[in-house]
């Protein structure tokens, strides 16, 4: 069955699986975090989620051929017809996986949900989460890693006119209503 697939990114921080949630609840979307399923994996207890594991404790990028595996997989299993992605793609390479993937299985990308956040503000909002792995030397290998990472593919998705920037340096309602506002004709 072709799928409709929105695409939410935006740094850690940002708000955007809060609003990926909000969305997902009022259009009645299928929502997929790429941290719930790297979490997921990670439980397998196996040489390769053993390394995951490792990789997430230090903030590093996982391999673009788990990511992409566990999230495909994932949308094949869905039975739903429309479905938010959340935080992947994050490297170009993931990125023309997914595109590829999108055309074999004959699926529509409706777009790019980029909730865009200074890194200041980013920093600021991890530390008040107070989660475990969210200390100072991790959020900011994070940032660094995204922020040089993620540009490349905000650029290959604006070229092909599907990124829809959205400001979330602001309150909560405030990001939704303008993501709603941008979303009003796609989804």
């Amino acid at each position: 069955m072709a799928k409709n697939i929105l695409i939410f990114l935006g740094p850690q921080g940002s708000g955007k699986s809060t609003q990926a949630e909000i969305v997902a609840k009022e259009k009645k979307y299928v929502h997929i975090t790429e941290s719930d399923l790297l979490h997921e994996f990670v439980k397998k207890n196996n040489k390769e989620s053993k390394m995951v594991k490792e990789m997430m404790k230090k903030g590093e990028m996982v391999p673009f051929e788990i990511t992409c595996k566990i999230t495909f997989e994932k949308i094949d299993k869905i039975k739903s017809k429309n479905i938010i992605l959340d935080g992947f793609p994050r490297l170009l390479d993931q990125t023309h996986v997914l595109d590829y993937y999108i055309y074999k299985e004959n699926h529509n990308l409706l777009g790019i949900v980029y909730i865009d956040l200074p890194k200041k503000e980013c920093v600021k909002r991890l530390l008040l989460r107070k989660r475990e792995d969210d200390t100072l030397k991790v959020i900011n290998t994070r940032l660094k890693i995204y922020f040089e990472k993620t540009k490349k593919v905000l650029d290959h998705y604006q070229e092909k006119k599907k990124l829809i920037k959205i400001n979330g340096n602001q309150v909560i309602d405030k990001v939704s209503k303008e993501i709603f506002k941008k979303l009003k004709n796609i989804v």
